[in-house]
């Protein structure tokens, strides 16, 4: 059996592509700086595609090789300090004042990690499982949440029914609680 690098579901041997959700083996990376499908971070979270990226870093989904369940997988990445080579997994950080800053940004990105940890068990707040060091940069592995984001669904709706609004924000104020 294979193991799908965006959907997480298994297939037979044999296919070059998912049964599930159409994901070619071997499909190059969207951005020469994303880390490749197929890497493993900490000797036990398998890669697969980048879900999301923003100024920060990038946000794959991933496989936990121990628990055997999907995961996200969270790389501070600030394209304003830093980069990587193709093919390469080492992070480069950009020198003079821009290093300094990238290391009190993967700090703080650490110490997030932490106090989202302390708050698990709250419903509204997705659950860290681990954050660790590797490449010369910090990576949060969380809970993988499926679903669409706000942005996604003003983008279909264009708008949100007052009952919408509550159902989302509800949940979010009592976690704030």
């Amino acid at each position: 059996m294979k193991l799908c690098l965006s959907c997480f579901n298994k297939y037979e041997e044999g296919y070059a592509v998912c049964p599930h959700c159409g994901y070619a083996e071997n499909t190059p990376v969207k951005e020469p700086q994303y880390l490749s499908p197929g890497t493993v971070l900490n000797h036990r979270y398998l890669l697969g595609t980048v879900i999301g990226a923003g100024g920060f870093g990038v946000t794959y989904g991933g496989w936990d090789q121990v628990l055997d369940q999907k995961v996200a997988i969270k790389e501070f990445l600030p394209g304003e300090f830093s980069t990587r080579m193709p093919g390469r997994t080492e992070v480069t950080v950009y020198g003079g004042e821009k290093t300094e800053q990238f290391e009190e940004g993967c700090q703080k990105f650490f110490e997030e990690s932490r106090r989202l940890a302390r708050l698990q068990k709250i419903p509204g707040i997705v659950q860290i499982y681990n954050s660790f060091i590797e490449n010369g940069t910090a990576y949060i592995v969380m809970e993988y949440l499926e679903g669409e984001t706000l942005g996604e669904h003003l983008k279909r709706e264009k708008k949100l029914t007052e009952e919408e609004a509550v159902r989302i924000i509800l949940p979010v104020l009592q976690a704030l609680e």
